[in-house]
Parts: structure tokens; sequence; C-alpha cells
């Protein structure tokens, strides 16, 4: 298996103003529900705690069955991630592209995005033909980074690459920056494989994939095009 890892990104036109303080605290989040789930199935707090933590964990899963289905599943889903891998793809991206969105735009805009595009990138997870759906993280950094695509012209993403085989793991990183459309390509790649070798379905992870790299698009779309109008002519 192998993870491509945003290291640092270029902004010509500088960081932005803001501190990204709700990136950071939202991959704080995601690994905080990830290791909470992971301790209590191996049993690891007392017997009340590990049923409150697995019930919270499962009423936040999205459930294509209508009699399981609950409409804040939605937005809860995109925090539950299925596996380590996808962990380290969520928080990377959550700490690197996202966190210099966030430095651009701020947090209420940043927050604004987040809230709009969960229950779009889960909606479309209902399609899967599975009783259970696992959009986790991925849709959700592949639509903020199609912002980033808009709103940061000419930004430019240093990468990093780790490697896992059995019990050997390594991390390098790469010699050269890379556009910002290229590593959002291969970043929607990677979540696609990492979906489908985690047992989904790979054609849905890839249509899902277009769809939020379509909802981040008109959404930076927006984004600059209210920047334009809010700036002071000359």
């Amino acid at each position: 298996m192998f993870l491509l890892a945003p290291l640092a990104v270029e902004v010509p036109a500088g960081a932005g103003p803001w501190r990204p303080r709700l990136a950071r605290a939202c991959a704080a989040l995601v690994v905080v529900v990830f290791l909470a789930e992971r301790l209590a199935a191996a049993g690891a707090f007392p017997e009340w705690l590990t049923r409150s933590v697995l019930l919270a964990g499962a009423q936040a899963r999205l459930y294509a069955d209508p009699a399981l289905f609950l409409p804040h599943q939605l937005w809860t889903a995109t925090v539950m991630q299925s596996g380590w891998w996808e962990l380290a793809a969520v928080v990377w991206g959550l700490l690197v592209p996202v966190a210099a969105l966030e430095r651009r735009c701020g947090p209420l805009v940043l927050a604004a995005v987040l809230l709009a595009l969960a229950p779009l990138v889960s909606a479309g997870h209902l399609a899967l033909p599975s009783p259970l759906a696992e959009p986790g993280g991925d849709g959700i950094i592949l639509g903020l980074m199609a912002v980033g695509g808009v709103v940061l012209p000419g930004a430019r993403i240093r990468w990093g690459v780790g490697w896992w085989l059995v019990a050997v793991a390594g991390f390098r990183a790469l010699p050269a920056t890379v556009s910002w459309s290229g590593a959002l390509l291969a970043f929607a790649l990677q979540a696609s494989l990492c979906q489908g070798y985690q047992g989904s379905n790979a054609l849905a992870e890839a249509l899902a994939s277009i769809a939020a790299l379509l909802l981040g698009s008109a959404a930076g779309l927006l984004i600059a095009r209210q920047a334009r109008s809010a700036a002071p002519s000359i």
C-alpha cells in the first residue's frame, strides 16, 4: 500500500491572514473519534463507557437501509474513518491543503463549505450496494481541495510518499512540487483505490470522488466571485 501525503503548500500570493484553527480542530476530532472506537472495541474502557462509545459510533455511521437511516448521519458519517490508511490521508489533507485554504478564506467560509459538502458527499454514498455506506472524510477533502484549486490559483503542493508492506514501512519526501490540480487528481485516485481495497464499490467511489470535485469547484467559483465583488474598485 502507498500513501501520498501533502507536506507543504506554496501559494504565490501569500498564505493569508487567518490561522488554520478549524482545520486543526477537525483533524483532532477525526483522530479522537477513531482512537476512541478502536480502544472501546479492544476493551480498554470501563463497560459503561465502552457501550456508550460503540453505540455512538454505530449511530454516527451512514446506513442505506431506511429503517436505520437518521438525518444527522449525513454529517457525522464523514468523521468516521474505516481504517488507519484512510485516517492518515484525511488528517494530512486537513493539516496541509485544507489549512492553506482556511488561511486564505477564513474559518467561517471553511465551516460553511464543510457543512454544505458533507451531506451532499454522504448522499452520493447511499447508492453503494451495501447496507452500510462508509463515506469517511475522503470526499470532503477532495471537495475542499477543489475549492482551493479555484481560490488559490498557482498554488503548488510538495508531496511525500509512504509505503507499508506487511511489517515494513517507510516514508520519503518527493523532491519536486506538484500543481494543485495534479495533486487533486492524485488524491482522488488514491481515495478511490483505498476504498476499493477496503471492500467498497470502486466504481461508486470514483463517481463519488467526481461529484465531490464538481461540488468543490462550484463552491470555489462562488467564493472567488464573492471575493471579487467585495473587493474595492479602483
